[in-house]
């Protein structure tokens, strides 16, 4: 059968002067409003160059870790027997410090093309098998590969693939196991995401000797005899959950309060959520602006210039206390909330007028023509932000967010997410 030697698509967007080859052929993305895709065949050629392997894209390491005996040992017997691992539990259960330990013990050495860690917020399955390949292999052009390129490519790969806060169906996983047969993948998620197939490891909260000690590394300083029984009551009652622990400790530190107080405090309370309470109240109007902007941006990324435009001047003494309890992350570009956090304040609080807010200040702040590195640096953020104005029919917010990230998924290969994008629009 012979392909067609030149197709005429028309494309609308902002996609002016981009090139992208999938396979065989070579797309170019012509100008804005009804633009021209010539696809053109290529002669074969090798566009795909191996990276040095082994690959070392870790997570970086996590000190002083308070181990996980039993989870670990599941882990290496499926390094060993060359079996997937679903590690599931909810947010702030410690998933992500687990991993971070897995990456750097022995038994993660004997994979031949190495290790990679990636974090997988709302990608579908296609686009981070595409990941996946882009962690072993480079082109010298802006190339797509097709389905079956990458799978004949990845077929031999021996590496250990770690895929940290997946949103994935049953059949999703399973098509990333069967495109990298001979790899090993942990697949980390809020839901178990393996069925008839690999270890399955449900992770609760930490044993008692080690959520003591979380409690008092957190703490600061020893316990003293009449604090002891208090502080392991305080553990059991927040179920040994590694991140509220934390969060608890630091409360008791930063505002001084005597340990005995704050258990009776959390044994009287009736919110599932009594230590974000206990900040709330004590939180002024700033840190519960930006506390609602970071909710409503889903826990993903918003810098402090977008932060400081509708919660007015953010000044350190409001951002370290939300910081030093575990609430809010401070990244390289930005700040993100918890995803606990997240889930309780979208409960509690009518967030409504604050996504309002949000998605007209993204949609103003692209209308006026940003430099591609600034919306590339919010593209997962604002990727969330245009399904929510999808789903509240904000079809004005749609374009003007669509038009921007349309472009940049197709460049950057993510082309699952660029078709919602395509039919959000």
């Amino acid at each position: 059968m012979q392909t067609a030697k030149n197709v005429k698509l028309n494309v609308k967007g902002d996609i002016q002067g981009s090139n992208v080859i999938v396979g065989d052929h070579n797309i170019s993305l012509g100008e804005v409003n009804g633009g021209i895709v010539n696809i053109i065949q290529q002669k074969e050629q090798e566009v795909f160059e191996p990276l040095p392997r082994p690959v070392g894209l870790r997570p970086r390491p996590i000190p002083n870790f308070l181990n996980r005996i039993s989870e670990i040992e599941k882990i290496k017997l499926a390094f060993k027997s060359s079996m997937p691992v679903s590690l599931f539990g909810e947010n702030g259960i410690g998933k992500t410090s687990l991993l971070r330990q897995i990456a750097y013990i022995q038994e993660a050495n004997q994979f031949a093309d190495g290790i990679v860690y990636i974090l997988a917020n709302d990608e579908g399955c296609e686009d981070l098998l595409q990941l996946i390949f882009d962690a072993f292999y480079k082109s010298n052009l802006n190339i797509k590969p097709t389905e079956t390129q990458i799978r004949t490519y990845l077929k031999s790969t021996r590496a250990l693939i770690i895929l940290d806060d997946i949103k994935l169906q049953r059949e999703d996983t399973q098509f990333l196991l069967d495109a990298v047969p001979n790899s090993v993948f942990i697949f980390t998620s809020l839901e178990r995401s393996l069925w008839g197939d690999g270890y399955i490891i449900a992770l609760d909260g930490l044993p008692e000797n080690e959520s003591l000690q979380l409690f008092v590394r957190e703490l600061g300083r020893n316990l003293k005899d009449d604090e002891i029984e208090s502080a392991k009551k305080i553990c059991a009652t927040l179920f040994h959950h590694p991140l509220r622990i934390l969060q608890t400790a630091s409360m008791i530190r930063e505002d001084g309060l005597g340990i005995p107080l704050v258990l009776s405090t959390l044994t009287n309370a009736q919110a599932k959520s009594p230590v974000l309470e206990a900040t709330l109240e004590k939180s002024n109007e700033t840190q519960k602006k930006m506390l609602s902007l970071l909710a409503v941006a889903g826990g993903y990324m918003l810098t402090r210039e977008h932060l400081a435009s509708l919660a007015g001047n953010i000044r350190d003494e409001d951002l370290q206390p939300l910081i030093k309890r575990g609430f809010v992350s401070e990244a390289e570009s930005g700040f993100t909330l918890s995803g606990e956090a997240v889930l309780s304040l979208s409960k509690m609080w009518d967030l409504s007028g604050w996504e309002d807010a949000l998605l007209n200040h993204f949609a103003n702040f692209l209308q006026s023509a940003p430099q591609g590195m600034l919306v590339d640096k919010l593209a997962d953020t604002l990727f969330y932000l245009i399904q929510r104005a999808g789903e509240k029919k904000q079809w004005k917010h749609v374009v003007v967010i669509g038009r921007w990230l349309e472009r940049l998924y197709a460049v950057k290969k993510k082309w699952q997410g660029w078709l919602k994008i395509l039919n959000l629009l």
